[in-house]
């Protein structure tokens, strides 16, 4: 059996899959929600398969706080019960054709990846939003896959990764114990604490 959890957006989800059909599928406030959803998901999930032997979780692009929070939860499970963990692109579980997946990356930037088939034809890389749309009008007959509305892309859906199709690249190569890095495309923006008057 199979646990795949994903916490890169303000949608999280986790599900529990065995041999390809959903056993439970569960959505919790992921991103950049206080809490610890993407635990709370694991233990609830736990609870209905006492044999899971391989865990995959959703390495982003994303949240930082989603992403880091879903990647310690799915490692200690693992590490606590011996199943294999593999990390893997929160791209990957959108959809099973083929895609543009576009996320905002913050102080002017995107994401962009090209998707087909489950593997990336673009892997997931930092654009500015000119290079979004010149990609978008290179690919007018895909659909484009957004975490939010953009205004730049009104024809986007927006939809958040799927636990269950992530949990497909479980027989993919595991991470085994070592811990899965997160996917980021620039360094986190951190606010400094305010200097107090002397």
């Amino acid at each position: 059996m199979i646990l795949a959890i994903d916490s890169s957006g303000e949608k999280g989800s986790a599900a529990l899959v065995d041999e390809g059909r959903i056993v439970r599928e569960i959505s919790f406030a992921g991103g950049r929600a206080r809490g610890g959803g993407a635990a709370f998901a694991i233990e609830d999930l736990a609870a209905c398969g006492e044999s899971i032997e391989s865990v995959v979780v959703g390495l982003g692009p994303g949240s930082y706080n989603g992403i880091r929070s879903a990647v310690a939860a799915a490692w200690g499970f693992s590490m606590a019960r011996g199943a294999g963990l593999t990390g893997i692109s929160s791209l990957l579980g959108i959809a099973t054709d083929e895609y543009l997946a576009v996320g905002d990356a913050r102080q002017g930037h995107y994401y962009f990846a090209h998707v087909s088939g489950g593997k990336f034809l673009i892997e997931p890389c930092l654009v500015t939003p000119e290079a979004v749309l010149a990609a978008v009008a290179r690919n007018q007959e895909l659909p484009i896959y957004t975490p939010v509305e953009l205004t730049m892309l009104p024809g986007a859906v927006v939809t958040a990764p799927q636990a269950a199709l992530l949990a497909s690249y479980a027989d993919r190569p595991p991470v085994s114990f070592l811990m899965p890095k997160p996917l980021y495309l620039k360094p986190p923006h951190i606010t400094k604490p305010r200097e107090k008057p002397l």
